[in-house]
C-alpha cells in the first residue's frame, strides 16, 4: 500500500513558521514557533461551541486522502498547491485551557487540559489562528526568595534565582 502520511517538523499556514517542539530544540531558535492559538467545537448542552484552545505542537503530519500522483519529495508549499489530491495538514499537540486574563499584566492565563490530551489531541491547523506565541509560567521563580518590593531575600547572586514554574501559563504574543 502507498504511502498517504507523513510526518513533518516545521510547516507554514498563512506565512508564519511553526515547528515542532523537539525540532525547536534541536534548531536552537532564539524564537519558540511551537505554541499554536486555535479554535475547537465542545459539546455543551448537545451543542458546538467554538472555544478558543492553545497547544505546544509535538508532532506535524501531512495526509492525502489517496496516495498522490506527484512526486512527494522534498514538499514545500508551492509544490502542495500543484497537488490535486486532497491533503490536510494537521498537528498532534499538548493541549491547554483559556482561563481568562490575569488582572494585573492583561496576560492570557492557561492551564494544561488533560481531558483534551486523552480524548484527541490531533488538532486541524486550517483552524489555527496565524501567529507565533510563546508560553511562560505565571510564577517562574520561588515568591519565598524575594521581599513584597520584588528585592532577592537571600544572598543570590544576579541571575542565578532557582525556576520553579507553575501549572497556570501566561500566553506571551511575539
Amino acid at each position: 500500500m502507498d504511502n498517504t502520511a507523513w510526518t513533518v517538523n516545521h510547516a507554514t499556514v498563512d506565512g508564519v513558521l511553526f515547528r515542532t517542539r523537539p525540532s525547536q530544540i534541536k534548531k536552537g531558535t532564539i524564537t519558540d514557533n511551537s505554541c499554536i492559538v486555535g479554535w475547537v467545537n465542545v459539546e455543551i448542552d448537545g451543542e458546538a461551541v467554538p472555544q478558543k484552545c492553545y497547544g505546544v505542537i509535538k508532532q506535524f503530519y501531512l495526509h492525502f486522502m489517496y496516495p498522490p500522483s506527484q512526486s512527494t519529495y522534498k514538499l514545500t508549499v508551492k509544490k502542495l498547491a500543484a497537488f490535486t489530491t486532497p491533503w490536510i495538514l494537521v498537528a498532534l499537540c499538548e493541549w491547554y485551557d483559556h482561563l481568562g486574563e490575569q488582572p494585573r499584566t492583561g496576560l492570557t492565563r492557561i492551564k494544561r487540559n488533560h481531558f483534551w490530551q486523552s480524548g484527541c489531541p490531533i488538532h486541524n491547523m486550517s483552524n489555527t489562528i496565524p501567529m507565533n506565541v510563546c508560553f511562560l509560567p505565571e510564577v517562574p521563580f520561588n515568591p519565598d526568595d524575594f521581599d513584597d518590593d520584588g528585592e532577592p531575600v537571600k544572598n543570590i547572586k544576579n541571575g542565578e534565582y532557582e525556576f520553579c514554574g507553575t501549572e497556570v501559563l501566561n500566553v506571551l504574543k511575539h
